[in-house]
């Protein structure tokens, strides 16, 4: 989308600034698996959903809901400072198209078994 407005930027340029962003609490990262980096114009607490087919990013239709003891030292010592939760899925676009890429490596694992093709 940049690049429609900034035909000549570079991708450096747009994940510095994206990293600036990030450290000024304007975007946060998405610390999340999958190949790619991701970010989200979204600040409050929220989990996502990662699709294992095409690394698809959303938001989780739910709200964050774990509630840790307010401790200042948590397990072996360490001050926790937050967590991060990563739901992971098909998209609707994978679930439906059983032809894509890399679905077929996957599918016995994530797709419940009345998904499944006949």
């Amino acid at each position: 989308m940049v690049r429609q407005h900034l035909p000549r930027i570079s991708l450096g340029t747009v994940y510095r600034n994206l990293e600036v962003l990030c450290e000024l609490g304007e975007i946060q990262k998405l610390e999340h698996g999958g190949r790619i980096k991701r970010f989200d114009g979204n600040t409050e607490p929220h989990y996502h959903i990662r699709c294992v087919c095409c690394d698809r990013v959303d938001d989780a239709p739910f709200e964050p809901e774990i509630h840790l003891p307010n401790r200042q030292n948590g397990a072996n010592g360490y001050k926790i400072l937050g967590h991060r939760l990563e739901f992971v899925g098909l998209c609707p676009d994978c679930r439906t198209n059983l032809t894509a890429p890399g679905l077929n490596k996957i599918k016995h694992l994530y797709v419940p078994a009345a998904d499944k093709p006949s």
